[in-house]
């Protein structure tokens, strides 16, 4: 007996620690890698476009919470050329490299490494994106059929492919009439059905006979596959457990809604599953619509194409494939066009595209040229094969918020939020403040804002608020000339300045206000803008860069943040006129900032604005639109800002109570340190599995943490530790049951 109880507390402990690590292995927030403008001057435009990194290569959506109502969030999209443009075969680079006829592109688990049809070329080819390379991975300059080492393996006109996600890679040949398996991990291809004959027959492995297979999808499961049997007009499962093929719907060419071979096909070209692994979704190519297919009963209906007037109506809908929205993208291969579909209202829009061309750009310059096979990452990435133009092409999404001709003057705070397709997420608070552009103050502080009228210039005496204003404070400042008609104002007087973005003193919107530093050198010195930042894995720097627009300036100072940490001087430049820096200490891994600022004398200007790279070992390649940013990634959580100690002066640094890489340390501690005390109490209730007070106990756990939870995620350990603990009553239930 006792034996048998130590198994059970052995199994239940066991059955936590894997719940946990499934749940936790893929809780990895968003992190925001872009921070906005948070000033703008009155009458100005504010754009900020939003850049969002997720470890775990999630899609995640943007959403806002009290998002101004001149202020607009929206999205663009924009097509560039992967690989292409020339027909013909080469490898090396991607610029360089030709192809013919691309298929379908297949990745690997991080999206480093693609596996290219090249159908004219009778090819798989594989592209490294990490070293932007092309090679080839199977096949030779010929059509040919052979199983074996992928070394000399040959394909015959490959058209698509689909993975299992676990190494397998199973391909369909249009014009070989098999679907064949690359076993990518040890390096092997054989044929899975079919065997080059034409025909339509079902049955096991080389018994099957097919007729021109187009497109491939896994199923519920890694052992099933779909496929269409574009000639056959059929639609076609394969279980891989025996490589058995069976016909699931179709018949004799034609069009008819119905179920298994009642349904009618016209040469199906594209089939896809939806995220429920409920339906298959079919690209019916002659027949210029989408069929759906209910997996439960093989039923087909008609859920878009070929309508009338404001019904969506397409010209051979080519390919479909799920975008992680839940939204379905469809390539209308002779419209030239790239759409996307609502499943539940039915809706078709445009995305991209218009006439045949082949053009890179935004939604309303890019042009494809029939448009083939897709492939959708899962964090939003879409892959089209443009056919004619012999071209693998790419689609970026990117998030903006906008708005122009900003007129409102205050503060107007907002958050934008990212959440990926497993409900985490993160937030960024924005503060936008909107105000006058130029203000003087003298050295009593009492501020005068300047309004001009054609070449009149008017000091008035109020005081603005602070909040109000969006500029520089420009200090030890006289003004030279002007031609204000207020008092106390005068030539030769020292004042401040507040100088808006552009960084110049004279005729900042026609004001007619000249000022100079006091100093009798020709000395003016501005906020450097124009700051960028390159990173490099490979050679582990950071180049810094900004616009020289100062004179005589003693020393250009640049400080640097890695991750959390405090900002800390790392150069001091004494020579003048200079541009640029570069960073020879970084390590992948970590979240490099810099900023830069100018001293001449004894002042010195505001810093730069902030500008952050993400050293991940690939040169930070993978991000919602790009990780090296030209903005600063200085946006600070509600918690962090709390705890958060600014310096007071260049290299001494206030220690920090709790900066938010201490906070997650902590987090992390009481994580495991909580898991471990509930699978204690569990074990030991448990061990008698004679009261109710096991269930008891797990439930005051569970609310007890629920309440004092402070960590993102523990109030999973209290709540497997109670399903555990379920699970031990229900075993001893039956036991007893047994026994009696």
């Amino acid at each position: 007996m006792k034996n048998v109880l130590s198994q059970k507390i052995i199994w239940l402990f066991v059955a936590c620690v894997l719940v946990l690590y499934s749940h936790t292995a893929y809780a990895t927030n968003p992190q925001f890698t872009s921070v906005p403008e948070n000033c703008v001057i009155t009458g100005n435009d504010f754009s900020y476009p939003i850049t969002v990194e997720d470890a775990d290569l999630d899609y995640v959506d943007i959403t806002t919470d009290h998002l101004p109502s001149f202020l607009q969030l929206h999205t663009t999209q924009t097509v560039s050329t992967v690989v292409g443009g020339q027909s013909g075969f080469a490898n090396g680079s991607f610029s360089e490299a030709q192809i013919t006829h691309p298929g379908s592109i297949i990745f690997d688990k991080n999206y480093d490494i693609g596996y290219l049809v090249d159908y004219d070329n009778h090819m798989i080819r594989l592209l490294d994106f990490t070293t932007e390379q092309i090679s080839t991975y199977i096949g030779s300059a010929g059509p040919g059929y052979q199983d074996g080492p992928v070394a000399s393996a040959q394909v015959y006109y490959p058209s698509s492919m689909t993975t299992d996600g676990n190494g397998n890679i199973y391909l369909t040949e249009h014009r070989g009439h098999r679907i064949r398996k690359i076993d990518t991990i040890n390096g092997t291809v054989s044929t899975i059905a079919g065997n080059g004959t034409v025909g339509d027959v079902d049955g096991i492995g080389i018994n099957v006979r097919l007729r021109n297979p187009v497109d491939i999808v896994m199923g519920e499961n890694t052992d099933t596959l779909y496929f269409v049997d574009a000639y056959n007009h059929k639609v076609k499962k394969v279980d891989l457990t025996n490589n058995h093929v069976t016909t699931i719907a179709g018949s004799t060419q034609g069009f008819a809604d119905g179920t298994g071979a009642s349904a009618q096909f016209l040469y199906p070209y594209g089939i896809e599953i939806d995220p429920a692994k409920e339906h298959l979704y079919i690209a019916d190519g002659y027949n210029h619509r989408i069929r759906r297919l209910r997996l439960a009963d093989n039923a087909v209906t008609t859920i878009a194409g070929n309508g009338t007037g404001a019904a969506a109506r397409f010209d051979f809908p080519y390919d479909v494939e799920f975008y992680p929205d839940g939204s379905l993208y469809i390539t209308d291969y002779n419209n030239n066009l790239v759409r996307k579909m609502d499943v539940d209202t039915r809706e078709v829009t445009t995305i991209l595209g218009s006439t045949s061309g082949f053009q890179d750009g935004n939604a309303n310059q890019a042009l494809f040229h029939n448009p083939t096979h897709l492939k959708i990452t899962s964090d939003g990435d879409v892959y089209v094969s443009d056919r004619t133009n012999v071209a693998l092409r790419k689609i970026d999404t990117q998030y903006f918020i906008t708005g122009t001709n900003l007129n409102n003057t205050g503060e107007f705070p907002f958050s934008v939020i990212a959440t990926d397709v497993h409900s985490e997420s993160a937030e960024q608070d924005i503060h936008l403040r909107i105000g006058d552009g130029i203000f003087l103050s003298d050295m009593e502080d009492i501020y005068r804002e300047i309004s001009s009228n054609e070449d009149a210039v008017t000091v008035t005496w109020d005081e603005p608020s602070v909040q109000n204003f969006c500029g520089n404070v420009i200090t030890d400042a006289i003004v030279t000339s002007n031609h204000n008609s207020g008092n106390n104002f005068s030539v030769g007087h020292t004042h401040v300045i507040y100088d808006a973005h552009k960084g110049t003193y004279a005729d900042q919107k026609n004001f007619n206000v000249y000022v100079s530093r006091t100093s009798e050198d020709d000395v003016e010195i501005h906020r450097p803008r124009g700051i960028t930042l390159t990173c490099s894995s490979q050679d582990h720097t950071a180049f810094i860069a900004w616009d020289d627009n100062s004179k005589g300036e003693d020393i250009y100072q640049i400080q640097r943040k890695i991750d959390d940490e405090q900002w800390r001087t790392i150069k001091r430049i004494t020579t003048r006129n200079r541009k640029n820096y570069t960073d020879t200490d970084v390590e992948d891994g970590h979240i490099y900032s810099y900023r830069v600022r100018i001293f001449a004398d004894d002042t010195h200007t505001k810093w730069s604005e902030n500008v952050s790279c993400v050293l991940s070992g690939n040169d930070a390649k993978k991000s919602v639109v790009a990780t090296v940013l030209s903005k600063a990634q200085n946006s600070i959580t509600k918690k962090q800002k709390k705890h958060e100690v600014h310096e007071e002066k260049d290299d001494i640094q206030a220690p920090q109570s709790l900066n938010a890489a201490s906070h997650e340390e902590i987090c992390t501690q009481w994580h495991w340190i909580i898991w471990c005390i509930c699978i204690a109490i569990t074990l030991v209730v448990t061990a008698s599995f004679t009261s109710p007070l096991t269930l008891i106990t797990a439930i005051i756990v569970i609310i007890v943490w629920y309440i004092f939870d402070t960590c993102h995620h523990a109030v999973w350990v209290p709540i497997f530790t109670f399903v555990a603990t379920i699970i031990g009553r229900v075993i001893v239930f039956f036991e007893k049951s047994e026994n009696k």
